[in-house]
């Protein structure tokens, strides 16, 4: 969509019941989460790093209780339905989510993935085609058919992540939210995840918002950083 704007949330808060209880997860916040700019979300488990995220784009299960206002240009994504914030979702918001092996369908081969994102801009098979042998090849694979055809189970954990990131952007979004892209990965597979992002960013989308206990991630990467309280 290209629309290049803050994200502003206005006393946006989440709680959810569960077995009777009320668990408020975001308490009244007030944020504008800078455009063109990689802003990080660092703190402790259970501040609403994650739930912030979700929130955002429309993600949280249906037992959570929402409030509040979250603006995107003059558009309030809390106002629209959810057949509408499916479409924003792929076009402006590209999601990377926690464990690319467990966001991945096992059943499924990678160009079957890639395809589903493709197909929000392209209508021809052999565009989407060309573009998926591209995206794959641009984050680094040398043998491109090879991991088109392959099943995520097939591939190293490292290569998921360049895998998810090449569907994340298939889409062309104007944002990345990224949930933990480092969690639970060795030191050399996290290194390769800030080289991903350094790849996003060299394709030219600059806003992105990542969530992560990761001080390197967000000392090498992050260009202004937010710590919610709990």
């Amino acid at each position: 969509m290209n629309l290049n704007s803050d994200i502003k949330l206005e006393n946006f808060q989440v709680k959810f019941i569960t077995r009777g209880q009320e668990v408020k997860a975001l308490r009244n916040t007030d944020l504008i989460i800078k455009k063109n700019k990689v802003t990080g979300i660092i703190g402790e488990t259970g501040c609403g790093k994650s739930v912030l995220a979700l929130g955002i784009l429309g993600l949280l299960p249906k037992y959570a209780i929402v409030d509040g206002n979250i603006y995107y240009d003059s558009l309030n994504l809390k106002k629209i339905n959810k057949k509408e914030r499916a479409k924003y979702l792929g076009n402006i918001f590209g999601y990377i989510p926690q464990n690319p092996g467990e966001s991945l369908n096992p059943i499924r081969k990678i160009k079957q993935q890639i395809k589903e994102s493709l197909r929000l801009i392209y209508n021809q098979k052999n565009d989407i085609y060309n573009k998926s042998r591209e995206l794959i090849g641009m984050f680094g694979f040398e043998d491109v058919e090879r991991v088109l055809n392959s099943y995520p189970f097939q591939l190293s954990g490292g290569m998921q992540q360049r895998v998810l990131a090449a569907i994340c952007i298939a889409s062309d979004p104007d944002w990345i939210i990224a949930d933990e892209p480092t969690k639970g990965l060795d030191k050399k597979v996290q290194k390769d995840t800030i080289k991903v992002f350094n790849k996003i960013r060299d394709q030219g989308i600059e806003s992105m918002l990542i969530i992560t206990h990761d001080i390197t991630l967000v000392k090498d990467f992050c260009d202004e950083l937010i710590v919610p309280r709990l």
